[in-house]
């Protein structure tokens, strides 16, 4: 099982997904995360990716969370969560 070092999340709105490194991050070391709070990020491990469609909002919602391990980084990316793309 992979050591969880540190994770960190980002949301907001943004008008291209290039802007997204601008959004603030709420960064937490592991020693300060309870250990279910652990467990629990150690199965997201293999979610890594990007979910959802960033054609389907404008201004684009943005969440991303970075779990930082001692086998290397995870990230979960999901573009407009709760938006559903209409086809014409």
């Amino acid at each position: 099982m992979p050591g969880i070092e540190r994770a960190s999340y980002r949301t907001g709105f943004v008008e291209r997904l290039g802007e997204a490194a601008r959004l603030p991050a709420i960064t937490i070391e592991a020693a300060d995360l309870p250990d279910d709070v652990l467990a629990l990020l150690d199965r997201l491990l293999d979610l890594g990716g990007t979910y959802g469609d960033s054609e389907a909002g404008d201004p684009i919602q943005y969440d991303e969370l970075r779990i930082e391990h001692d086998q290397g980084d995870v990230e979960i990316v999901v573009h407009n969560r709760g938006r559903r793309r209409v086809q014409d």
